[in-house]
C-alpha cells in the first residue's frame, strides 16, 4: 500500500493548523484584480492609505484576521492590498500581535461580522 499521498496530506493538515499557508487575503487575492474584486472576497478594509511606489501612486488596503498558530496561540495578522490604477499589484502580510496583546473591535477582524 502506498501511503504517499496520506503522508501528504496530513502534512498540509499540519501545515494550514500552524498557519503556514498564508492570510486569508494571500489565499483570494491575486495580482491583476480589481478593487471591486478584493472588496467581494474580503470586505472592506479597515484603513486605506495613498502613497508612492517606485514613482507611482498607489492606494494600500489594509485587512485583519485572526489565525491560530502553533500550540494554539492566536494572533492578528495584518494583510496589505497594494492597488495601482485600480488594480491589485502585490497582496502580503505584514504584521502579527499576539491576540492577548491586541485591542481590535471584532468589526474590523475578517470574518468577524
Amino acid at each position: 500500500m502506498n501511503c504517499l499521498p496520506l503522508k501528504s496530506l496530513f502534512l498540509v493538515c499540519v501545515a494550514a493548523s500552524a498557519g503556514c499557508l498564508g492570510t486569508r487575503a494571500e489565499q483570494r487575492v491575486s495580482a491583476g484584480m480589481t478593487g471591486a474584486e478584493v472588496r467581494r472576497v474580503l470586505g472592506e478594509p479597515y484603513s486605506q492609505s495613498r502613497s508612492v511606489k517606485g514613482g507611482v501612486p498607489v492606494e494600500v488596503w489594509l485587512f485583519r484576521e485572526v489565525q491560530t498558530k502553533g500550540e494554539g496561540r492566536k494572533v492578528l495578522v495584518d494583510s496589505a492590498v497594494t492597488l495601482r490604477e485600480g488594480r491589485v499589484l502585490e497582496v502580503g502580510a505584514f504584521k502579527e500581535t499576539p491576540v492577548e496583546d491586541a485591542a481590535v473591535p471584532a468589526a474590523v477582524v475578517l470574518g468577524g461580522r
